[in-house]
């Protein structure tokens, strides 16, 4: 059983649907995660908040094209693309990218394509359970699978 801020028990569906939007959290949290942590060696800490922050952008669109959903509009996209670009082009002044910063990008975007994707899938999923039970039951997909990672790559 789970808790709520307001103390009261809440219990972890296990029903199918749960268990698939289970599923395709914690897929999404370590592919995200994974994809984060391997691309933080290539590009400073504040380049991956940056690219994160393209995470509306990358949800919206594929809302629009999965869920024929119309939230992301031409306003909303251009606010948030003003405000990306001048993120980074304080980062770009104040700091420099390394021969290899490529590969940190690359990683980013992975690692926000996958994100994203994951949460559309949770909506397509449709199981409506409480927000609590979906994070504690993607939570019980991804550590293991980081623990194993952890395991295989012989830290």
């Amino acid at each position: 059983m789970l808790s709520t801020s307001a103390g009261q028990a809440l219990r972890l569906p296990w029903h199918a649907r749960a268990r698939r939007t289970y599923i395709a959290a914690g897929l999404g949290m370590f592919t995200a995660m994974t994809a984060v942590y391997w691309a933080s060696q290539y590009i400073p800490s504040g380049w991956i908040s940056v690219l994160f922050g393209l995470a509306p952008i990358v949800t919206g669109l594929m809302a629009n094209a999965l869920l024929q959903e119309l939230g992301l509009d031409a306003a909303r996209l251009g606010g948030m693309l003003l405000g990306l670009t001048g993120l980074a082009i304080m980062l770009i002044g104040s700091q420099r990218l390394g021969s290899q910063a490529v590969y940190g990008i690359a990683g980013m975007v992975f690692s926000v394509v996958a994100y994203s994707a994951s949460g559309i899938a949770v909506k397509r999923i449709g199981a409506d359970i409480p927000a609590l039970a979906t994070t504690v039951g993607g939570l019980l997909v991804t550590v293991p699978l980081l623990v194993l990672l952890y395991a295989l790559s012989g830290e």
